[in-house]
């Protein structure tokens, strides 16, 4: 029965990325899992976590990251609305430092994502 589920939530998210450019609203409500979160930058340019392979890791106590509810073991997913799957981490870190705060985090369980993208 969960593993149903799961197929229903893949063939969305598939979904979703056709018709994102279209009807965000509709893509939003089609992705339960995922959680957004808006961060500052401090005043040396830091958000205040790490992340690998597009995993959130670790997060720095008392950083802006730790204190609006960003969360480890989660996969990112976009930076201010930008698809980040897939993407290097050299990359993310760049499109991080080049945007201007406040930043949007959209994040998903890492295993609902590795559940949805077969790995």
């Amino acid at each position: 029965m969960v593993k149903k589920k799961f197929v229903r939530l893949r063939l969305a998210i598939v979904h979703c990325h056709v018709n994102q450019i279209v009807n965000e609203v509709t893509c939003k409500q089609i992705r339960p899992f995922e959680r957004t979160v808006t961060l500052h930058k401090d005043s040396a340019g830091y958000v205040g976590f790490q992340f690998k392979k597009g995993e959130v890791i670790s997060l720095v106590k008392d950083s802006s990251a730790s204190r609006n509810g960003l969360l480890t073991q989660h996969q990112l997913l976009e930076i201010d609305g930008r698809n980040v799957v897939g993407l290097r981490d050299k990359e993310i870190t760049s499109i991080i430092e080049n945007a201007e705060s406040p930043l949007t985090i959209t994040i998903m369980p890492i295993q609902i994502f590795e559940q949805i993208t077969n790995k």
